[in-house]
């Protein structure tokens, strides 16, 4: 039963834990902050490589937005100034905004235009006609900057004493805004609940108008929604929101943290003097940490939190497929950084493996500058398979250190000479599989598929399960994808998701599990899997239509094959007596049926069979009639076998069964063919046998219910 956990343990370089790996790397130069490769350094230089564009006074606070040009914006002494560089590093804007500010900022970009919140303490130009009565001190601003670099739009919310804000985020195309304001102030934000109620999160459309707000007792780190809550960092607590900004729960956290970010990924790092933490905010718990050594302060540059003179960069590999089964073709991954998203494509591994030996590596994979150590699988493959009859000159393909009759062989090798034959293939760890067959000049040419593991073994119209287990009681599904299609068949039980499949065609079916979302309570929740399976779907249609006529000699089996598709890949004979069970195999050609060093004086039961392979390499007897056999000699001739008819598998035959008394009765499903009488009646009696009587010849089918779990 194969589960499919939402967290699956894997193995990672440097520090890791539960999927998280920690990179550390020693930085030379002390960035201030960095955009899409332009870089402000702590000496005020705005830098583009070697190039230095413009050189800021160190005590400027300065903030970067890159889109088709580069937007610089800073504060110096109240001064708010902006310059637009173009992508020739040419400098075609530069102006200070009216009015006086103050030092916290900060900016997004959205719709080409560039937004702006900050607090705004002397109004002067475009903005003195925005102030109200009511507003003194500082004011919390929000404005825009068109491509044009004018000033097309301005809110402003204060009251009688401070307000501003200090930070900005997009959210599903609204604008969240963290600030900070004086209890008992008024104005468009109340009074606060308290005098501890200083700090605000508000939320605002496009337009700027004010939708929500919320105060807090906390300085607020950070804001982010998932599905229909909302979750406010906060120095003591991380609290979760209802759609209404409304408190309904709170994680709390260790004291004396330095602050932190909430991810994409749902997740809040939060950093303290000695350590960098991860919690998971759906299950409230600790996922990971990185040791750190008595760090004061932290930035976020380039998806890295950055402490003094180094760095660490977190890669969040839940989603990652450290175990990849090779099929010859490059694999890309997605890696989240904690900030955004990385699609990278696997250029090399360490050590190289052979694609060609089948077995489990230990390799490092690099993807770009990314380094994962994990797993690749090459699947033991080979075309053929145990007691098969294969064609003079059959070439085999294979996976795995070859020896055939105890020869060192190569891939492609044909096989040139008539018999019995042993493969054996060893893996990469030392493992060997062993595979005896025949070779036969006669028979006819068919290549068996190579391919020889997979996940589940199914019919056509049978349906398997995929099960997961969660932690849901209560839960609605909103969509299940499955080789990019959405899926519809599927059972909920209590923290046990069943997904019913069926497939409608035989052969190997590559299935991909991609997403579930499940609906728990208001909040929706997309699990990320991308679980890759294989399923065969053996072929059981084989019907043989047959007919038995005689004359004084002989009896006579004319048999038809009408499905096209079946593999059949030999006929036997399968004897029964004396405490043993023999099988005689025969190729697929016009064939004396002899059968060989049997006891002497016995009675044997026998069947003839034709073998079939259903899709997985395993021959399965498909019974046409039976027949005893009294062995006056050790070698017996019953008859023959001759081909009417064959393309890539038999399609239409004749089988004789000799009569004498080496074969006393043939008889088919409990009705007598022919019974041998002795020479002292005046005739030999045919019982129960007319001439055109069609006896049709079904396969077994049973029905299994497949599961993985």
């Amino acid at each position: 039963m194969i589960k499919l956990m939402f967290l699956i343990s894997s193995l990672f370089i440097n520090f890791h834990y539960n999927n998280f790996e920690f990179i550390e790397e020693e930085i030379n130069d002390n960035i201030i902050v960095s955009e899409d490769g332009y870089k402000v350094l702590d000496n005020g230089k705005l830098v583009y490589g070697s190039e230095t564009l413009y050189t800021f006074s160190p005590e400027a606070q300065v903030k970067l937005h890159k889109d088709n040009n580069l937007y610089v914006v800073s504060v110096l002494n109240g001064v708010l100034n902006i310059k637009v560089f173009d992508k020739f590093n040419r400098m075609i804007h530069d102006e200070n905004i009216p009015g006086k500010f103050i030092n916290n900022f900060d900016i997004v970009y959205l719709n080409e235009k560039l937004v702006i919140v900050s607090g705004i303490t002397i109004y002067d130009g475009v903005f003195q006609k925005h102030k109200k009565p009511y507003f003194d001190k500082t004011d919390a601003i929000i404005f825009s900057i068109n491509q044009d670099f004018e000033i097309d739009s301005i809110k402003i919310y204060g009251g009688s004493m401070d307000e501003y804000f200090s930070k900005i985020k997009i959210i599903d195309s609204n604008f969240y805004l963290i600030g900070r304001k004086d209890t008992l102030s008024g104005g468009d934000f109340g009074y606060g609940g308290s005098k501890n109620y200083g700090y605000l999160c508000v939320k605002t459309n496009q337009d700027f108008a004010l939708e929500k707000y919320c105060t807090v007792k906390e300085k607020i780190y950070d804001v982010a929604t998932y599905e229909n809550n909302t979750f406010l960092l906060c120095e003591n607590n991380i609290y979760n929101l209802n759609s209404e900004l409304e408190t309904q729960s709170a994680i709390p956290l260790d004291q004396n943290n330095l602050g932190g970010v909430l991810t994409s990924s749902k997740l809040a790092a939060i950093i303290y003097e000695n350590k960098l933490e991860l919690i998971d905010l759906e299950y409230e718990n600790v996922l990971a940490y990185y040791p750190l050594d008595k760090v004061s302060d932290f930035r976020i540059i380039d998806g890295k939190f950055v402490f003094d003179h180094k760095s660490v960069t977190v890669l969040d590999l839940r989603n990652f497929c450290y175990e990849h089964i090779y099929d010859g073709s490059k694999v890309n991954e997605t890696i989240n950084n904690l900030f955004y998203d990385i699609e990278l494509t696997k250029t090399t591994s360490e050590p190289t493996f052979d694609p060609l030996v089948y077995g489990q590596y230990n390799i490092d994979y690099y993807y770009g500058d990314y380094k994962v150590s994990g797993i690749v699988i090459v699947p033991f493959e080979a075309n053929v398979s145990n007691n098969i009859i294969y064609p003079l000159g059959y070439r085999l393909l294979f996976t795995g250190i070859a020896y055939l009759d105890g020869e060192l062989i190569n891939n492609n090798h044909a096989i040139m000479s008539q018999g019995n034959h042993e493969l054996v293939l060893y893996s990469c760890n030392g493992d060997k599989k062993e595979i005896q067959f025949k070779v036969d000049k006669d028979q006819i040419p068919f290549t068996e598929n190579k391919h020889k593991e997979w996940n589940i073994v199914t019919y056509p119209n049978q349906d398997y399960n995929i099960i997961i287990h969660h932690p849901y009681i209560d839960y609605k599904i909103e969509s299940i994808i499955i080789n990019n299609n959405f899926h519809y068949d599927y059972k909920l039980n209590p923290q046990e998701l069943v997904i019913n499949i069926c497939e409608n065609s035989p052969g190997i079916k590559k299935v991909c599990l991609q997403e579930v979302t499940f609906i728990v309570g208001e909040e929706k929740l997309t699990k990320k899997l991308n679980t890759k399976y294989i399923v065969n779907v053996l072929n059981n249609s084989l019907v043989v239509e047959g007919d038995f006529t005689d004359d004084k000699k002989n009896i006579y089996f004319d048999g038809l094959v009408t499905d096209p598709d079946a593999e059949i890949r030999g006929v036997n004979v399968k004897v029964v007596g004396s405490g043993e069970e023999i099988y005689f195999r025969f190729p697929i050609c016009d064939r004396n049926l002899r059968l060989s060093s049997l006891s002497l004086n016995k009675n044997y039961e026998c069947t003839i069979n034709l073998e079939v392979d259903e899709g997985d390499g395993v021959l399965k007897d498909f019974p046409l009639f039976n027949f005893n056999v009294f062995t006056e000699n050790e070698n017996v001739s019953i008859g023959e076998i001759n081909i009417i008819q064959k393309g890539q598998t038999l399609e239409k035959f004749k089988i004789t069964i000799k009569k004498d008394k080496t074969v006393p009765l043939v008889f088919n499903d409990n009705r007598i063919i022919y019974e041998y009488q002795k020479p002292s009646y005046q005739k030999v009696v045919t019982v129960s046998l007319i001439s055109g009587i069609i006896i049709t010849c079904i396969v077994y089918f049973i029905k299994r219910n497949k599961k993985i779990a």
